[in-house]
């Protein structure tokens, strides 16, 4: 189960890396398995295998979200920063990683995980941002940020409603 689990945040990520995943203000997006509220000039792009929005539509190279889902993990709650900084170093190809950051909180009642740390992708700097869920099963938002705009997501993550199917 751990395995599925690590493997959902290195799919993100790695597809953050690729497609780099955007509309209109406050524009609702309903999913079958949840709904957000996505930041201004966000769309959602055509990535198979992934739910992945950008800004305008571009997902080349900047910053973006991607949705993801796994089976649940029943090790969720033994999950540390390191744990995370770990898979993401090992299967990411992230070399360096720096001002890591592990909180507890809670998402649409759930108890989730939001991680965070600095990298470089393509020799410029970036964040990612992870929320992962415990709920029925386990949803993983990731946030990679090419513009400094993780306050939006955050704001936007405050906004997600899961539905259980």
């Amino acid at each position: 189960m751990r395995r599925y689990f690590v493997f959902a945040v290195c799919l993100g990520l790695l597809l953050c890396a690729l497609f780099g995943c955007g509309g209109q203000a406050g524009t609702l997006h309903e999913h079958p398995r949840f709904t957000l509220t996505l930041p201004d000039g966000w769309e959602r792009i055509g990535t198979e295998g992934a739910v992945c929005f950008a800004p305008d539509g571009e997902p080349e190279g900047g910053s973006s979200i991607v949705f993801y889902i796994t089976e649940k993990n029943y090790y969720f709650s033994e999950f540390k920063q390191e744990d995370y900084a770990k898979q993401v170093k090992q299967f990411t190809g992230y070399d360096s990683l720096s001002d890591v950051s592990f909180q507890k909180v809670r998402i649409n009642g759930w108890d989730a995980h939001r991680v965070s740390f600095a990298t470089k992708l393509n020799g410029a700097p970036a964040s990612v941002v992870l929320y992962a869920i415990d709920a029925d099963q386990s949803h993983f938002f990731i946030f990679l940020d090419t513009d400094a705009h993780t306050d939006m997501f955050d704001a936007a993550m405050k906004t997600v409603k899961l539905t259980k199917q």
